[in-house]
């Protein structure tokens, strides 16, 4: 039995205004657990984005993805540097460098898997809550919470500058999902991060601009606002939830959600069943 559902498509700009879009799009929703069952509502989500947006080329970028590329740009998969050069994830990487008031940063867990280091128990309270983040800290460089994303995408964005076989491959596709990714329980995506990443790279003008950039935090962090609110740079006002909605969702710990339900006073916003903790 089916049901509907609504995730977030993510769109790069070809052209100026550089700023990308994400719009949400309602599809079948298969239930279940398998791998299988998750590839079933990708394909439903890409044949909707095709009708309703007409992309031509939508990508997956999970565990879910049937294809290879969608899988290695998973942020549980793809390799980056930690501040000592060592090789990691993504999702390492980030969950690593969280400091709360009264701990953190947790750098050990730059040598842990992506799934592992998300898990963590010292990333949870005691009730089995994600702990409020009061900064990231990666190497010398302090990033506030305040900037919401923009930590998470710098880590993805670094990530993909040092593989340009899979920039170029990313470059092909025009729209991009996560099937796990929910805005209503989560901040960060991976599938908006590869939007970043190509509205940055077409913007400047190629790969090496994109690199140097990324040395030189301040200025992403500008040119990041940009691409994704339209604004000039400046650090937004407000800290995020203290639910952890700071990482990505891997396929092989949770299932990605229930059919969607309507909520009044939120446009599109719909998800379903009950909320899961630390998601």
């Amino acid at each position: 039995m089916t049901g509907r559902a609504r995730r977030p498509v993510f769109l790069p700009p070809r052209q100026a205004p550089w700023r990308i879009r994400t719009i949400e799009v309602e599809f079948p929703w298969y239930p279940g657990f398998s791998r299988e069952q998750k590839r079933k509502c990708v394909a439903a989500l890409h044949e909707a984005a095709r009708e309703r947006l007409g992309v031509a080329k939508p990508l997956e970028i999970s565990s879910a993805s049937q294809e290879e590329l969608g899988f290695r740009l998973s942020a549980f998969q793809l390799a980056a540097r930690a501040p000592d050069g060592s090789l990691s994830t993504v999702e390492a990487l980030f969950q690593g460098s969280k400091v709360f008031e009264d701990g953190g940063p947790y750098t050990d867990l730059y040598g842990r898997s992506g799934r592992e280091a998300r898990n963590d128990p010292r990333l949870v309270d005691a009730r089995g809550e994600r702990r409020k983040r009061v900064a990231f800290r990666f190497g010398d460089e302090t990033w506030p919470v305040e900037s919401l994303t923009a930590f998470y995408d710098w880590l993805y964005v670094r990530a993909l500058c040092d593989v340009p076989d899979l920039a170029r491959q990313l470059a092909e596709h025009d729209a991009f999902t996560d099937i796990a990714f929910n805005p209503a329980r989560s901040l960060n995506c991976q599938a908006r991060a590869a939007a970043v990443f190509l509205a940055l790279q077409t913007r400047l003008g190629g790969l090496s601009e994109l690199a140097e950039l990324v040395k030189h935090p301040d200025r992403f962090r500008k040119a990041h606002r940009e691409v994704v609110s339209g604004e000039p740079a400046k650090e937004r006002g407000g800290v995020a939830s203290s639910a952890d909605r700071q990482g990505s969702l891997d396929l092989g710990e949770a299932p990605v959600g229930e059919p969607a339900r309507a909520r009044a006073g939120r446009a599109g916003g719909a998800s379903g069943g009950r909320r899961r903790r630390g998601v």
